[in-house]
């Protein structure tokens, strides 16, 4: 049905999209078909669908309005020229010969006749006026609520999606607890690709595609657009059902006006001069797209799409090629017990499914309403089939339709995957790619001789490989595992603070924040895997992990939205560094959300009550606040109010009931952890009464009562004075922490905190990060006070103290950045540089003149030990340079500020 606007005077006008333009043309189709364009509107990306209508109708109302008005003609009254006053009535009337009395009481009478009349004709027109007014705005009304309605559909379609891919996504990760880990591409289909177009695939893209045609058993993972298909004779079948693609459309917007975005066709038309006021601008677009088996090409191309299976469709494993080659048998079997059973309805069991042919398969599609295929080996060999997971639900139809049932099961055990990939070339890349990954990145790379799981060492920066490890069937599924292996750790190694900085960004708690990590590289280094045409396999480890996912994506799809920006700039950055292109991980962390600062202390109750809720006991955990009549209630999952997955014995509603027989007006549900769990620092259960229990028709039954209390108080935080980096006498970078009312002292840091502590500098984030690793390390080195270090004093020497008299240290008259000492040793007055560590030290002392004293035994102690002999290893000061010994304030530290005292945060590590 050709999309139409109806008019304000009933008139209908067509319109369509003109993709080359990006302009919507609107205007009068005619009975002999043609087109008469009226209007053209360019179409803003960054709008709706329904915004961009709403936008063109309003215009083109308007524009009819404004027409209307000019074309409207003042009609003037009947009654213009004609005297309707009393008087002149009675004098028309009187000249008729009517005596002048009762010519009076005749135009008195025709006047209050006419007065009426019009009195009647004003509030006519008045009630028609209000009339008006009420039907536009009922239709105004109307009007707004189908653009609230076109909003909500596209909000809705945006949640389809998200629902559509968690779907995909929760199915795959299911189906691998059955295939050995096998989550992704069992088949072994080529990459993911369009024909057609030369649209640009993300990871996470590339994944969903790939889940698509595992999903629906498709040959291929190649995909095409609705028109493009229709434009190359290969349309899209009917009530075919398309999977949602995102993309980022890249145009230009007006720097001064951030509402007018153009394409990249009109930002080439413009002059130069006006170019300079247009910057690079991305928009997301959505597409349904649909695998080549959804379309016409098996007909109407036939040797291409054969050409496609075969150089990038599914690899038969060793006995799907065995089943292929015993086709012939299989149907010889068939005429076998047909000819026994020749009533009877055949199902054989082939690989996933049960199948029938011939008349059987006939007759079967006909009861249970599957598809009918027609093989291409024969004209009257027709099969049909259904996965063997649904025999319980179509067995009985066929038998409840009077027809007698045969099954012949598959005896036969079937590899897991096909064997047809070379396994050293496998391995070979995957150890390429971790090497370049390493080398582009500065980290370390080694390669190890003992056999073991493939790591990343974050402690040395280090991507560290072995050989192949354990028995796990044959080298080549053992080159499978390994290579997946291998991927996970360069993945792993693009998460650290100084590159991607995935960690902490996603409002978790630390225990789950690493399950979303290890989500990440489980789905990257698949889409590594995938790419080559191989299966992506889940370690053994995060096998365990896939109920704890199944559930964090079922209750929240828009979880997808992280996994699918950590999952993108993850590969992302891999393929540049590969490629050996330059990775700006600071534009990157920039566009991510704020980082999760605190400690995890900090969130200790949170964590504990994670652990409580148990579906086997039917256990959940409530946090009353009594005073407030509110309520939280911790379940072992189904927390979710948008999707239906609650727990037998949990119901929320129920459990609703029962709180508010307490008094509880608002009661809030959260899972046992992950993304809706109830991630609260411990100063939110302060007051708070918490409590474990059953629920009992609509009663909780309380059974264990927790004391948090002395978790929740809140605790003196120490304040830190001074914090800054400074390097030792050997160049090595060290935290200065300076806690209020006790001693200064240094510790090391780790690699990623020193990186974070100079990330931040000239950020907003500064003082609070800057704060938090105070805290963190203070807390640290006073549990383990040997962590402490005096990095400021300097090195003790043996000399006779007393021979140094009225050190000194500052700068130079003639250089101001050259910074020198003076002392007097034994009646002279002498002078040596000292570097800028030694001069910014002075300024953290803790007694800055048995700083300068100890600092002068340093750097004159050939003097002191040889006497005036030593003159040879400094210079003295003469009178003429008349150096004036003056203290100046502390120099302001371009790299290494200082914490303000106003926060009191602490540090996720």
């Amino acid at each position: 049905m050709t999309p139409q606007f109806t008019m304000p005077n009933g008139k209908v006008l067509d319109y369509h999209y003109d993709a080359s333009d990006n302009k919507v043309i609107v205007g009068e189709k005619l009975n002999d078909g043609s087109f008469i364009e009226t209007y053209v509107h360019d179409y803003d990306f960054a709008l709706s669908k329904a915004e961009n209508m709403s936008a063109i109708y309003k215009e083109l109302s308007t524009e009819y309005q404004a027409k209307k008005a000019s074309e409207e003609k003042k009609t003037p009254r009947e009654d213009s020229y004609i005297q309707t006053d009393v008087v002149g009535k009675a004098k028309q009337i009187a000249s008729t010969g009517v005596p002048m009395e009762e010519a009076e009481k005749k135009a008195s009478s025709i006047v209050k006749e006419e007065v009426h009349k019009e009195h009647h004709k004003q509030e006519a027109e008045k009630d028609k006026q209000e009339k008006d007014k009420a039907n536009q705005a009922a239709a105004e009304e109307k009007k707004e609520q189908q653009e609230k309605k076109e909003e909500s559909k596209e909000a809705s379609e945006a949640t389809a999606k998200a629902l559509t891919h968690a779907a995909l996504l929760v199915g795959a990760l299911s189906a691998a607890k059955q295939n050995e880990g096998i989550w992704m591409n069992k088949s072994q289909k080529g990459n993911a690709e369009f024909i057609n177009t030369h649209t640009p695939i993300t990871a996470y893209n590339n994944i969903m595609m790939n889940l698509n045609s595992d999903a629906n058993k498709y040959k291929t993972n190649v995909y095409t657009y609705y028109n493009p298909a229709k434009e190359n004779n290969m349309p899209v079948k009917q009530n075919e059902k398309g999977m949602e693609f995102h993309w980022t459309s890249w145009g230009y917007q007006n720097a001064m006006d951030k509402d007018e975005v153009i394409t990249s066709k009109q930002f080439d038309k413009l002059p130069d001069d006006e170019k300079s006021f247009y910057t690079k601008h991305a928009t997301r677009v959505m597409q349904n797209i649909y695998n080549v088996e959804q379309t016409t090409m098996n007909a109407n191309n036939h040797d291409a799409y054969v050409e496609i299976l075969k150089n990038k469709g599914a690899q038969l494993s060793q006995n799907e090629k065995e089943q292929k080659g015993k086709y012939s048998s299989i149907m010889k079997q068939w005429k076998e017990l047909k000819g026994k059973h020749p009533d009877a309805l055949l199902l054989f069991r082939i690989g996933d499914f049960y199948e029938m042919y011939k008349q059987d398969a006939k007759r079967g599609s006909e009861v249970l309403g599957i598809t009918l295929t027609k093989m291409n080996e024969s004209k009257d060999f027709h099969l049909a089939g259904f996965p063997h997971q649904a025999l319980d639900t179509y067995l009985p139809k066929l038998i409840r339709a009077g027809e007698r049932v045969a099954i012949c099961d598959q005896l036969e055990s079937k590899k897991t995957v096909s064997q047809s990939f070379d396994a050293k070339a496998i391995l070979n890349k995957a150890y390429a790619t971790a090497k370049e990954v390493a080398k582009q990145s500065g980290m370390q790379y080694e390669r190890v001789m003992v056999l073991q799981d493939a790591k990343y060492d974050s402690k040395e920066d280090k991507i560290v490989v072995s050989g192949m490890k354990g028995e796990v069937g044959n080298e080549k599924m053992a080159a499978l595992y390994k290579a997946n292996d291998i991927y996970r750790a360069v993945v792993a190694a693009t998460g650290t603070e100084n590159r991607l900085d995935r960690s902490g960004r996603n409002n978790l708690l630390p225990e789950d924040d690493a399950k979303h990590e290890q989500l990440v590289r489980e789905l990257a280094a698949g889409v590594m895997m995938a790419r080559q045409g191989l299966p992506a396999i889940l370690s053994k480890e995060n096998e365990k992990l896939i109920p704890y996912w199944e559930r964090e994506i079922k209750e929240n799809p828009k979880l997808l939205g992280i996994v699918e920006r950590d999952v993108n700039n993850a590969v992302e950055t891999i393929d540049n560094l590969v490629a050996k292109r330059k990775v700006d991980y600071e534009s990157i962390r920039g566009q991510l959300p704020g980082k999760t600062m605190e400690k995890p202390s900090k969130y200790s109750i949170s964590q504990d009550l994670a652990k409580l809720p148990n579906i086997e006991t039917k256990e959940i955990v409530v946090v009353k606040d009594i005073l407030r009549k509110e309520a939280d209630v911790i379940l072992p999952a189904g927390a979710s109010l948008e999707v239906n997955n609650e727990v037998p014995g949990m119901r929320k509603d129920r459990i609703t009931i029962a709180l508010k027989k307490e008094g509880i007006d608002d009661v809030r549900f959260y899972n046992a952890g992950g993304s809706l769990g109830l991630n609260k620092p411990n100063s939110y259960f302060q007051g708070k009464e918490v409590t474990l229990n059953n629920l009992k028709q609509y009663e909780l039954v309380p059974h264990h009562t927790l004391d948090v209390e002395k978790q929740a108080a809140p605790k003196k935080e120490v304040i830190i004075k001074n914090f800054q980096a400074i390097k030792d006498d050997n160049g090595r970078y060290a935290f200065f922490i300076k806690p209020e009312n006790e001693p200064s002292f240094s510790v090391y840091p780790a690699k990623e905190h020193l990186n974070t502590f100079y990330n931040v500098i000239k950020t907003d984030k500064q003082a609070i990060v800057h704060n938090a690793l105070a805290q963190r390390y203070y807390e640290m080195a006073t549990k383990h006070p040997d962590t402490k270090l005096d990095l400021i004093t300097p090195k003790k020497v043996d000399v006779d103290m007393k021979l140094i008299e009225r050190p000194s240290i500052t700068s130079s008259a003639q250089d101001a950045k050259q910074k020198l000492i003076f002392a007097t040793i034994n009646g002279q007055r002498v002078q040596a540089p000292i570097n800028k560590q030694q001069w910014q030290k002075m300024w953290l002392a803790e007694d800055m003149g048995a700083y300068k004293r100890a600092l002068a035994a340093v750097i004159f102690e050939p003097m002191l030990k040889q006497g005036m002999g030593g003159e040879q290893s400094q210079q003295a000061v003469s009178e003429s340079e008349k150096v004036e010994i003056k203290e100046k304030p502390a120099p302001e530290n371009k790299v290494q500020e200082t914490v303000t005292e106003t926060h009191r945060t602490g540090l996720h590590m």
